[in-house]
């Protein structure tokens, strides 16, 4: 970005934390600022699925029409950064109830956290010149067949039950929000380790 100055376009109100080399906490920044000076986002992203008689189906978002990034994308159950001093479990916790309604005790009680992603990118969400750098922690939470999940906010227009065949040929047809197809992989990774015993 040298020789092409940037100014934040937008404050978003929300302080993400910034830690040392050493993981040490040493300040916190708006998150508006994050991609500008490639700072490490943490987030959180969670598949839901349930268990039929026809076998797993996994319950799939769809970002609104209206979202400022990727809008109408297809994405995970519940995806959010952590923000300044939360912990994951918290993190997932809130988002679970403000994106799909689903209750605290029932998240606390079966949410499982089986791994994470990182990775890099030089352009950011909206398409301007950047410096991604995150880490996604991945989980999975099995939910009642009868829980139908309902949208709390502006974010999600509506949410599909999908088998895994139809997950994957949205994947193949590039539906998803790129770091959500990315986790998709590695669920379906983690289950295929798990299952041959690895």
């Amino acid at each position: 970005m040298q020789g092409n100055p940037f100014a934040l376009g937008f404050w978003a109100g929300e302080l993400f934390p910034i830690y040392s080399a050493e993981d040490e906490h040493m300040l916190d920044l708006d998150s508006s600022g994050v991609n500008t000076f490639g700072i490490v986002n943490y987030s959180c992203h969670l598949i839901a699925y349930v268990t039929t008689d026809d076998g797993l189906r996994y319950w799939v978002p769809r970002r609104t029409k209206t979202k400022l990034t990727f809008p109408a994308m297809l994405d995970n159950r519940v995806v959010e950064s952590l923000t300044s001093g939360e912990t994951r479990i918290d993190c997932v916790v809130r988002e679970c109830l403000e994106e799909a309604s689903i209750p605290t005790e029932y998240t606390r009680a079966n949410i499982r956290f089986y791994g994470s992603l990182s990775y890099q990118m030089t352009q950011a969400d909206d398409g301007r010149q950047g410096h991604q750098h995150q880490v996604q922690y991945l989980c999975e939470i099995e939910i009642p067949e009868d829980a139908m999940p309902v949208p709390c906010d502006q974010e999600v227009q509506s949410f599909h039950l999908m088998a895994l065949d139809k997950v994957v040929s949205a994947l193949r047809n590039g539906e998803f929000k790129l770091n959500c197809a990315m986790t998709w992989m590695a669920f379906f990774y983690s289950a295929w380790a798990c299952q041959r015993g690895e």
